[in-house]
Protein backbone atom coordinates (compact mmCIF):
# COMPACT_ATOMS: atom_id res chain seq x y z
CA UNK A 1 0.00 0.00 0.00
CA UNK A 2 1.28 3.47 -0.95
CA UNK A 3 0.61 5.59 2.12
CA UNK A 4 1.87 8.69 0.31
CA UNK A 5 -0.38 8.52 -2.74
CA UNK A 6 -3.15 10.60 -1.16
CA UNK A 7 -0.82 13.47 -0.32
CA UNK A 8 1.79 13.36 -3.09
CA UNK A 9 1.87 15.86 -5.98
CA UNK A 10 0.80 14.46 -9.35
CA UNK A 11 0.07 15.54 -12.90
CA UNK A 12 -3.00 14.82 -15.00
CA UNK A 13 -3.66 16.50 -18.32
CA UNK A 14 -3.08 20.25 -17.99
CA UNK A 15 -3.07 20.16 -14.19
CA UNK A 16 -0.32 19.78 -11.64
CA UNK A 17 -2.16 18.82 -8.46
CA UNK A 18 -0.62 19.27 -5.01
CA UNK A 19 -2.33 16.12 -3.75
CA UNK A 20 -5.41 13.95 -4.24
CA UNK A 21 -7.36 15.63 -1.42
CA UNK A 22 -9.95 17.66 -3.35
CA UNK A 23 -12.49 20.03 -1.81
CA UNK A 24 -16.08 19.12 -2.66
CA UNK A 25 -18.70 21.76 -3.52
CA UNK A 26 -20.73 22.91 -0.51
CA UNK A 27 -23.56 25.41 -0.35
CA UNK A 28 -22.70 27.95 2.37
CA UNK A 29 -25.12 30.82 1.55
CA UNK A 30 -22.75 33.74 2.11
CA UNK A 31 -23.52 35.67 -1.08
CA UNK A 32 -26.07 38.46 -0.45
CA UNK A 33 -27.79 39.45 -3.70
CA UNK A 34 -26.19 36.30 -5.20
CA UNK A 35 -22.86 38.09 -5.67
CA UNK A 36 -19.59 36.54 -4.37
CA UNK A 37 -17.95 38.57 -1.60
CA UNK A 38 -14.49 39.27 -0.17
CA UNK A 39 -15.37 36.92 2.69
CA UNK A 40 -15.81 34.14 0.16
CA UNK A 41 -12.39 34.96 -1.30
CA UNK A 42 -10.91 34.52 2.17
CA UNK A 43 -12.77 31.25 2.73
CA UNK A 44 -11.67 29.63 -0.52
CA UNK A 45 -8.06 30.87 -0.38
CA UNK A 46 -7.74 29.44 3.14
CA UNK A 47 -8.40 26.05 1.54
CA UNK A 48 -6.04 26.46 -1.41
CA UNK A 49 -3.89 23.55 -0.23
CA UNK A 50 -6.55 21.20 -1.62
CA UNK A 51 -5.52 19.44 -4.80
CA UNK A 52 -8.53 21.08 -6.47
CA UNK A 53 -11.38 23.20 -5.12
CA UNK A 54 -14.93 22.96 -6.45
CA UNK A 55 -17.01 25.99 -5.58
CA UNK A 56 -20.47 25.82 -4.15
CA UNK A 57 -23.14 25.52 -6.80
CA UNK A 58 -23.48 28.76 -8.78
CA UNK A 59 -26.72 29.28 -10.63
CA UNK A 60 -26.47 29.79 -14.38
CA UNK A 61 -29.51 32.09 -14.49
CA UNK A 62 -32.05 33.76 -12.24
CA UNK A 63 -34.38 30.87 -13.05
CA UNK A 64 -31.83 28.45 -11.59
CA UNK A 65 -32.01 29.91 -8.06
CA UNK A 66 -33.43 27.75 -5.29
CA UNK A 67 -31.75 28.86 -2.06
CA UNK A 68 -31.07 32.13 -0.28
CA UNK A 69 -27.71 33.88 -0.64
CA UNK A 70 -26.22 31.47 -3.18
CA UNK A 71 -23.86 32.95 -5.79
CA UNK A 72 -24.54 33.10 -9.49
CA UNK A 73 -22.27 33.11 -12.53
CA UNK A 74 -24.33 34.95 -15.15
CA UNK A 75 -23.83 38.71 -14.80
CA UNK A 76 -20.92 41.14 -14.64
CA UNK A 77 -21.14 41.80 -10.89
CA UNK A 78 -21.01 38.07 -10.20
CA UNK A 79 -18.08 37.64 -12.57
CA UNK A 80 -16.21 40.43 -10.78
CA UNK A 81 -16.96 38.84 -7.41
CA UNK A 82 -15.73 35.46 -8.55
CA UNK A 83 -12.61 37.08 -10.04
CA UNK A 84 -11.64 38.21 -6.53
CA UNK A 85 -12.07 34.62 -5.36
CA UNK A 86 -10.03 33.04 -8.14
CA UNK A 87 -7.28 35.66 -7.87
CA UNK A 88 -6.97 34.95 -4.15
CA UNK A 89 -6.94 31.16 -4.59
CA UNK A 90 -4.33 31.39 -7.33
CA UNK A 91 -2.21 33.75 -5.21
CA UNK A 92 -2.16 30.97 -2.61
CA UNK A 93 -1.14 28.38 -5.20
CA UNK A 94 -4.53 26.70 -5.57
CA UNK A 95 -6.72 25.43 -8.40
CA UNK A 96 -10.46 26.11 -8.50
CA UNK A 97 -13.42 24.98 -10.66
CA UNK A 98 -16.80 26.72 -10.74
CA UNK A 99 -19.78 24.43 -10.30
CA UNK A 100 -22.61 25.33 -12.70
CA UNK A 101 -26.05 24.86 -11.18
CA UNK A 102 -29.76 24.93 -11.94
CA UNK A 103 -32.04 23.57 -9.22
CA UNK A 104 -35.15 23.06 -11.37
CA UNK A 105 -38.10 22.00 -9.21
CA UNK A 106 -36.08 22.29 -5.99
CA UNK A 107 -37.09 25.94 -5.77
CA UNK A 108 -40.04 28.10 -4.76
CA UNK A 109 -42.13 30.87 -6.34
CA UNK A 110 -40.65 33.30 -3.81
CA UNK A 111 -37.42 33.24 -5.81
CA UNK A 112 -39.20 33.94 -9.10
CA UNK A 113 -41.60 36.83 -8.42
CA UNK A 114 -44.40 34.36 -7.79
CA UNK A 115 -43.80 32.32 -10.92
CA UNK A 116 -43.77 28.51 -10.70
CA UNK A 117 -40.36 26.78 -10.80
CA UNK A 118 -39.59 24.71 -13.88
CA UNK A 119 -38.76 21.03 -14.37
CA UNK A 120 -38.83 18.39 -17.14
CA UNK A 121 -42.38 17.41 -16.11
CA UNK A 122 -45.04 18.81 -13.81
CA UNK A 123 -44.16 16.35 -11.06
CA UNK A 124 -43.67 17.68 -7.56
CA UNK A 125 -42.18 16.17 -4.43
CA UNK A 126 -42.66 16.59 -0.72
CA UNK A 127 -39.94 18.93 0.45
CA UNK A 128 -39.20 22.44 1.63
CA UNK A 129 -37.29 25.34 0.18
CA UNK A 130 -35.14 27.79 2.15
CA UNK A 131 -36.57 31.23 1.38
CA UNK A 132 -36.02 34.68 2.88
CA UNK A 133 -39.19 34.08 4.89
CA UNK A 134 -37.96 30.71 6.15
CA UNK A 135 -38.82 27.16 5.13
CA UNK A 136 -41.74 26.82 2.73
CA UNK A 137 -43.23 23.74 1.11
CA UNK A 138 -42.18 23.15 -2.47
CA UNK A 139 -44.82 23.37 -5.19
CA UNK A 140 -45.64 21.36 -8.29
CA UNK A 141 -43.33 22.66 -11.01
CA UNK A 142 -44.21 23.68 -14.55
CA UNK A 143 -42.98 21.51 -17.42
CA UNK A 144 -40.41 23.30 -19.57
CA UNK A 145 -41.14 23.98 -23.21
CA UNK A 146 -38.65 22.89 -25.87
CA UNK A 147 -37.66 26.52 -26.36
CA UNK A 148 -37.01 26.88 -22.63
CA UNK A 149 -34.86 23.75 -22.61
CA UNK A 150 -32.73 25.07 -25.45
CA UNK A 151 -32.48 28.44 -23.73
CA UNK A 152 -31.31 26.74 -20.55
CA UNK A 153 -28.67 24.76 -22.44
CA UNK A 154 -27.43 28.11 -23.74
CA UNK A 155 -27.47 29.49 -20.18
CA UNK A 156 -25.00 26.77 -19.20
CA UNK A 157 -22.77 27.74 -22.13
CA UNK A 158 -22.91 31.43 -21.19
CA UNK A 159 -22.14 30.53 -17.57
CA UNK A 160 -19.14 28.47 -18.70
CA UNK A 161 -17.92 31.50 -20.64
CA UNK A 162 -18.50 33.71 -17.59
CA UNK A 163 -16.48 31.29 -15.46
CA UNK A 164 -13.58 31.57 -17.88
CA UNK A 165 -13.83 35.36 -17.71
CA UNK A 166 -13.81 35.12 -13.91
CA UNK A 167 -10.48 33.29 -13.96
CA UNK A 168 -11.51 29.77 -13.01
CA UNK A 169 -9.41 26.75 -13.99
CA UNK A 170 -12.42 24.82 -15.23
CA UNK A 171 -16.10 24.13 -14.56
CA UNK A 172 -18.22 21.35 -13.14
CA UNK A 173 -21.75 20.48 -14.27
CA UNK A 174 -23.87 19.84 -11.19
CA UNK A 175 -25.70 16.75 -12.36
CA UNK A 176 -26.27 15.37 -8.87
CA UNK A 177 -28.50 15.71 -5.80
CA UNK A 178 -31.84 15.93 -7.54
CA UNK A 179 -31.28 19.19 -9.44
CA UNK A 180 -32.38 19.93 -13.00
CA UNK A 181 -29.98 17.66 -14.97
CA UNK A 182 -30.81 14.73 -12.68
CA UNK A 183 -34.52 15.55 -12.96
CA UNK A 184 -34.24 15.05 -16.73
CA UNK A 185 -32.15 11.89 -16.36
CA UNK A 186 -34.23 9.89 -13.88
CA UNK A 187 -37.60 8.52 -14.91
CA UNK A 188 -39.26 9.29 -11.57
CA UNK A 189 -39.15 13.01 -12.42
CA UNK A 190 -39.24 12.90 -16.24
CA UNK A 191 -42.36 11.72 -18.03
CA UNK A 192 -41.91 13.74 -21.21
CA UNK A 193 -42.90 12.24 -24.56
CA UNK A 194 -40.56 14.26 -26.78
CA UNK A 195 -36.81 14.10 -27.51
CA UNK A 196 -36.02 14.88 -23.86
CA UNK A 197 -38.07 12.07 -22.33
CA UNK A 198 -39.03 8.43 -22.64
CA UNK A 199 -35.98 6.44 -23.69
CA UNK A 200 -32.73 6.52 -21.74
CA UNK A 201 -30.83 8.36 -24.50
CA UNK A 202 -33.59 10.97 -24.57
CA UNK A 203 -33.59 11.43 -20.80
CA UNK A 204 -29.81 11.78 -20.80
CA UNK A 205 -29.93 14.30 -23.65
CA UNK A 206 -30.18 17.45 -21.49
CA UNK A 207 -27.25 16.50 -19.25
CA UNK A 208 -25.11 15.62 -22.25
CA UNK A 209 -26.07 18.79 -24.12
CA UNK A 210 -25.07 21.07 -21.25
CA UNK A 211 -21.85 19.07 -20.85
CA UNK A 212 -21.15 19.55 -24.56
CA UNK A 213 -21.84 23.26 -24.11
CA UNK A 214 -19.25 23.48 -21.35
CA UNK A 215 -16.75 21.46 -23.39
CA UNK A 216 -17.21 23.83 -26.33
CA UNK A 217 -15.94 26.62 -24.09
CA UNK A 218 -13.29 24.87 -22.01
CA UNK A 219 -12.28 21.72 -23.87
CA UNK A 220 -13.00 18.31 -22.30
CA UNK A 221 -10.02 18.18 -19.90
CA UNK A 222 -11.22 21.22 -17.94
CA UNK A 223 -14.81 20.03 -17.47
CA UNK A 224 -16.14 17.89 -14.63
CA UNK A 225 -19.58 16.32 -14.20
CA UNK A 226 -20.93 15.39 -10.80
CA UNK A 227 -23.35 12.46 -10.51
CA UNK A 228 -25.15 10.90 -7.53
CA UNK A 229 -26.77 7.58 -8.47
CA UNK A 230 -29.52 6.31 -6.17
CA UNK A 231 -29.67 9.56 -4.22
CA UNK A 232 -33.27 10.16 -3.03
CA UNK A 233 -32.70 13.83 -2.16
CA UNK A 234 -35.37 16.03 -3.70
CA UNK A 235 -37.76 13.13 -4.16
CA UNK A 236 -35.61 11.47 -6.83
CA UNK A 237 -36.03 7.92 -8.11
CA UNK A 238 -35.20 5.86 -11.17
CA UNK A 239 -36.47 2.44 -12.24
CA UNK A 240 -33.06 1.21 -13.39
CA UNK A 241 -30.35 3.39 -11.78
CA UNK A 242 -27.45 1.13 -12.69
CA UNK A 243 -28.36 1.07 -16.37
CA UNK A 244 -29.15 4.78 -16.36
CA UNK A 245 -25.94 5.99 -14.81
CA UNK A 246 -23.60 3.60 -16.56
CA UNK A 247 -25.03 4.77 -19.89
CA UNK A 248 -24.21 8.36 -18.89
CA UNK A 249 -20.70 7.34 -17.82
CA UNK A 250 -20.12 5.69 -21.20
CA UNK A 251 -21.27 8.82 -22.99
CA UNK A 252 -19.07 11.08 -20.87
CA UNK A 253 -16.05 8.86 -21.39
CA UNK A 254 -16.64 8.94 -25.15
CA UNK A 255 -16.40 12.73 -24.90
CA UNK A 256 -13.01 12.38 -23.16
CA UNK A 257 -14.40 14.27 -20.16
CA UNK A 258 -11.64 15.43 -17.85
CA UNK A 259 -13.22 14.60 -14.46
CA UNK A 260 -16.13 12.44 -13.36
CA UNK A 261 -17.16 13.30 -9.81
CA UNK A 262 -19.05 10.28 -8.46
CA UNK A 263 -21.05 10.48 -5.25
CA UNK A 264 -21.36 6.99 -3.81
CA UNK A 265 -20.97 6.31 -0.13
CA UNK A 266 -17.73 4.74 1.04
CA UNK A 267 -19.89 2.53 3.28
CA UNK A 268 -22.93 1.30 1.40
CA UNK A 269 -25.72 -0.52 3.26
CA UNK A 270 -25.64 -4.29 3.21
CA UNK A 271 -26.99 -5.72 0.00
CA UNK A 272 -26.43 -2.56 -2.09
CA UNK A 273 -24.17 -3.26 -5.06
CA UNK A 274 -21.46 -0.61 -5.50
CA UNK A 275 -21.40 1.06 -8.89
CA UNK A 276 -17.84 2.30 -8.50
CA UNK A 277 -16.13 -0.79 -10.03
CA UNK A 278 -18.35 -0.53 -13.13
CA UNK A 279 -17.73 3.21 -13.40
CA UNK A 280 -13.99 2.68 -13.06
CA UNK A 281 -14.04 0.16 -15.88
CA UNK A 282 -15.99 2.48 -18.19
CA UNK A 283 -14.49 5.89 -17.51
CA UNK A 284 -11.07 6.76 -18.90
CA UNK A 285 -10.66 10.20 -17.35
CA UNK A 286 -9.90 11.34 -13.80
CA UNK A 287 -12.34 9.52 -11.51
CA UNK A 288 -13.07 11.49 -8.34
CA UNK A 289 -15.09 9.86 -5.56
CA UNK A 290 -17.03 11.47 -2.72
CA UNK A 291 -19.33 10.72 0.21
CA UNK A 292 -18.33 9.48 3.64
CA UNK A 293 -14.58 9.11 3.10
CA UNK A 294 -11.94 9.62 5.77
CA UNK A 295 -8.17 9.48 5.40
CA UNK A 296 -8.02 5.69 5.74
CA UNK A 297 -10.81 4.87 3.32
CA UNK A 298 -9.48 7.46 0.86
CA UNK A 299 -6.05 5.82 0.87
CA UNK A 300 -7.69 2.42 0.42
CA UNK A 301 -9.80 3.39 -2.61
CA UNK A 302 -6.80 5.04 -4.26
CA UNK A 303 -4.47 2.12 -3.65
CA UNK A 304 -7.09 -0.28 -4.96
CA UNK A 305 -7.05 1.66 -8.23
CA UNK A 306 -10.77 2.38 -7.97
CA UNK A 307 -10.36 6.17 -7.97
CA UNK A 308 -7.79 8.82 -8.85
CA UNK A 309 -8.70 11.33 -6.14
CA UNK A 310 -11.16 11.81 -3.26
CA UNK A 311 -13.18 14.92 -2.45
CA UNK A 312 -14.06 15.92 1.10
CA UNK A 313 -16.85 18.25 2.15
CA UNK A 314 -17.47 18.88 5.86
CA UNK A 315 -13.87 17.98 6.77
CA UNK A 316 -12.83 21.07 4.81
CA UNK A 317 -15.28 23.30 6.68
CA UNK A 318 -13.58 22.94 10.05
CA UNK A 319 -10.11 22.15 8.71
CA UNK A 320 -9.01 24.62 6.04
CA UNK A 321 -5.59 22.92 5.93
CA UNK A 322 -6.99 19.40 5.66
CA UNK A 323 -4.08 17.96 3.61
CA UNK A 324 -1.60 19.14 6.26
CA UNK A 325 -3.69 17.60 9.03
CA UNK A 326 -3.83 14.31 7.13
CA UNK A 327 -0.05 14.44 6.63
CA UNK A 328 0.58 15.02 10.34
CA UNK A 329 -2.21 12.72 11.56
CA UNK A 330 -3.46 15.73 13.48
CA UNK A 331 -6.93 15.73 15.05
CA UNK A 332 -9.71 17.18 12.92
CA UNK A 333 -11.91 20.04 14.10
CA UNK A 334 -15.59 19.18 14.10
CA UNK A 335 -17.47 21.98 12.29
CA UNK A 336 -20.33 23.84 13.91
CA UNK A 337 -23.42 22.64 12.04
CA UNK A 338 -25.44 25.67 13.14
CA UNK A 339 -23.23 27.87 10.94
CA UNK A 340 -23.28 25.77 7.78
CA UNK A 341 -25.74 28.02 5.95
CA UNK A 342 -25.85 31.79 6.10
CA UNK A 343 -24.16 34.23 8.43
CA UNK A 344 -20.77 35.83 8.22
CA UNK A 345 -17.26 34.78 9.29
CA UNK A 346 -18.28 32.70 12.29
CA UNK A 347 -18.19 29.03 11.34
CA UNK A 348 -16.99 29.96 7.86
CA UNK A 349 -13.61 31.67 7.65
CA UNK A 350 -12.68 31.62 11.35
CA UNK A 351 -11.45 28.02 11.62
CA UNK A 352 -7.68 28.24 12.26
CA UNK A 353 -4.95 26.31 10.50
CA UNK A 354 -2.34 24.26 12.33
CA UNK A 355 0.40 26.58 11.09
CA UNK A 356 -1.04 29.42 13.18
CA UNK A 357 0.33 27.67 16.26
CA UNK A 358 3.93 28.38 15.32
CA UNK A 359 3.75 31.99 14.20
CA UNK A 360 5.29 34.80 16.20
CA UNK A 361 5.53 38.54 15.88
CA UNK A 362 7.66 41.31 17.32
CA UNK A 363 4.40 43.19 17.95
CA UNK A 364 3.50 40.64 20.62
CA UNK A 365 0.70 38.27 19.78
CA UNK A 366 -1.74 36.68 22.12
CA UNK A 367 -2.09 33.04 21.21
CA UNK A 368 -5.27 31.60 22.55
CA UNK A 369 -6.28 27.96 22.72
CA UNK A 370 -9.75 26.98 23.91
CA UNK A 371 -11.12 23.68 25.12
CA UNK A 372 -14.77 22.94 25.63
CA UNK A 373 -16.32 23.44 29.04
CA UNK A 374 -19.10 25.44 30.55
CA UNK A 375 -17.96 28.11 31.13
CA UNK A 376 -15.46 28.03 28.27
CA UNK A 377 -11.79 27.66 29.25
CA UNK A 378 -9.14 29.50 27.30
CA UNK A 379 -5.41 28.98 27.23
CA UNK A 380 -3.44 32.18 26.87
CA UNK A 381 0.23 33.01 26.78
CA UNK A 382 2.21 35.15 29.20
CA UNK A 383 1.94 38.87 28.79
CA UNK A 384 -1.80 39.17 29.29
CA UNK A 385 -2.75 41.71 31.94
CA UNK A 386 -4.16 39.87 34.93
CA UNK A 387 -6.30 42.79 36.14
CA UNK A 388 -8.09 42.93 32.78
CA UNK A 389 -8.97 39.25 33.03
CA UNK A 390 -10.17 39.69 36.60
CA UNK A 391 -12.34 42.66 35.65
CA UNK A 392 -14.20 40.43 33.19
CA UNK A 393 -14.67 37.61 35.67
CA UNK A 394 -11.78 35.60 34.29
CA UNK A 395 -9.86 33.23 36.54
CA UNK A 396 -6.41 31.78 35.87
CA UNK A 397 -6.60 28.04 36.50
CA UNK A 398 -3.19 26.63 35.62
CA UNK A 399 -0.18 26.99 33.39
CA UNK A 400 0.40 24.48 30.60
CA UNK A 401 3.21 21.97 30.87
CA UNK A 402 4.14 21.84 27.16
CA UNK A 403 5.94 24.59 25.28
CA UNK A 404 3.78 24.95 22.18
CA UNK A 405 5.23 28.08 20.57
CA UNK A 406 8.72 29.46 20.38
CA UNK A 407 9.28 33.21 20.07
CA UNK A 408 12.93 33.47 19.11
CA UNK A 409 14.53 30.96 21.46
CA UNK A 410 12.05 31.35 24.31
CA UNK A 411 9.38 28.66 24.65
CA UNK A 412 5.96 30.01 25.61
CA UNK A 413 3.60 27.98 27.76
CA UNK A 414 -0.11 28.73 27.97
CA UNK A 415 -2.15 29.75 30.97
CA UNK A 416 -5.61 28.23 31.19
CA UNK A 417 -8.18 30.89 31.95
CA UNK A 418 -11.85 30.41 32.68
CA UNK A 419 -14.41 33.03 31.60
CA UNK A 420 -18.14 33.11 32.33
CA UNK A 421 -18.97 32.80 28.62
CA UNK A 422 -17.60 33.02 25.10
CA UNK A 423 -18.94 36.56 24.64
CA UNK A 424 -17.31 37.72 27.87
CA UNK A 425 -13.98 36.24 26.80
CA UNK A 426 -14.18 37.96 23.42
CA UNK A 427 -15.05 41.28 25.07
CA UNK A 428 -12.04 40.90 27.34
CA UNK A 429 -9.66 40.46 24.43
CA UNK A 430 -11.12 43.31 22.45
CA UNK A 431 -11.15 45.73 25.38
CA UNK A 432 -7.43 45.13 25.80
CA UNK A 433 -6.87 46.55 22.31
CA UNK A 434 -6.61 43.35 20.28
CA UNK A 435 -8.42 42.26 17.16
CA UNK A 436 -11.06 39.57 17.48
CA UNK A 437 -9.52 36.11 17.52
CA UNK A 438 -9.57 34.20 14.27
CA UNK A 439 -11.20 30.90 15.00
CA UNK A 440 -12.73 31.89 18.34
CA UNK A 441 -16.14 30.22 18.29
CA UNK A 442 -18.78 29.42 20.82
CA UNK A 443 -20.20 25.95 21.16
CA UNK A 444 -17.54 23.99 19.31
CA UNK A 445 -16.30 20.71 20.74
CA UNK A 446 -12.65 21.64 20.35
CA UNK A 447 -10.63 24.72 19.52
CA UNK A 448 -7.28 25.06 17.83
CA UNK A 449 -4.65 27.65 18.62
CA UNK A 450 -5.43 30.99 17.03
CA UNK A 451 -3.56 34.26 16.84
CA UNK A 452 -4.87 37.65 17.86
CA UNK A 453 -2.71 40.41 16.49
CA UNK A 454 -2.13 43.53 18.56
CA UNK A 455 -3.52 46.69 17.01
Amino acid sequence: MDANKLLSPWTRGPFQFKNRVFMAPMTRSRAPEHIPTELMATYYSQRASAGLIFTEGSQVSDQGVGYVFTPGIHNEKQIAGWRRVTDSVHAHGGLIFCQLWHVGRVSHPDFHAGQTPVAPSAIGFKGQAFTLQGLKDTVTPRAMTLAEIQSTVNDFKLAAEAAKKAGFDGVEIHGANGYLPAQFLEDGSNQRQDQYGGSLPNRARFLLEITDAAISVWGPERVSVRLSPRNPFGGMSDSHPKETYLYVVEQLSARKLGILHLMESAQLPAGVEPLLPYVRALFSGLLLVNAGYNKGSAEAVLNAGQADAVSFATHFIGNPDLPERFAKNAPLTEPDRSTYYGGEAKGYSDYPALSNAVKSSPKGYWLVQATISDPVKFAKYTGVAGPIIASYGGRVLARGDVAEVVEGSVPRRPYFVEFPSYDVARSCFRSAGYQEAIGLRAGAATFDIVIVEGM
